[in-house]
């Protein structure tokens, strides 16, 4: 069982590309967070206008979100049956983990844009996906385009609002 006791210190370190592994409580399996992906966690009140007391709508939304921002570059985001995220082509290129507490919102997203994430996820079985059903991607490779994580970053910013139907400002 997760618990907020089970969040904590790194466990151990990579010997050859330094990557901590870190225990939380969010829920999913292994995933990774760092240098080439750009993430995402929107704080939201979902029991306030526009939103809604739905977990189900709002996964659904931060999908489109993604969905909308790579028809930007050219790509067809899709949903797929093997789990939560967006796939281009059969491979997962982002990674959508939500959570509420008292209808806020935590937790969000990560979107695989550069090369520079790829050799992490060959260290690991990311969200349950391996490469027999399809393994992970990156934009600049599925676009055939250098894409910059400030770039994408702008465009899920325009997503953003337009899905949700709001004004949105982005800290970095």
């Amino acid at each position: 069982r997760r618990s907020a006791a089970a969040a904590g210190p790194p466990l151990l370190c990579h010997p050859t590309n330094g990557a901590l592994l870190v225990r939380t409580t969010r829920g999913g399996e292994v995933t990774y967070h760092g240098p080439g992906q750009l993430t995402s966690y929107p704080i939201l009140p979902l029991s306030s206008a526009p939103f809604k007391k739905d977990l189900h709508w709002y996964l659904n939304k931060v999908e489109e979100v993604v969905i909308r921002t790579l028809s930007r570059f050219g790509l067809s985001g899709v949903r797929d049956p093997r789990g939560t995220g967006v796939w281009v082509s059969g491979r997962k290129v982002a990674q959508v983990g939500i959570g509420c507490s008292q209808w806020i919102t935590q937790h969000g997203f990560a979107v695989n844009v550069t090369e520079e994430c790829m050799p992490y996820f060959k260290e690991i079985v990311p969200c349950g996906i391996n490469e027999s059903v399809g393994g992970v991607a990156c934009l600049s490779e599925l676009a055939g385009m250098e894409l910059s994580v400030q770039e994408v970053a702008e465009e899920v910013v325009v997503s953003f609002g337009e899905e949700f139907g709001v004004k949105v400002t982005a800290e970095t």
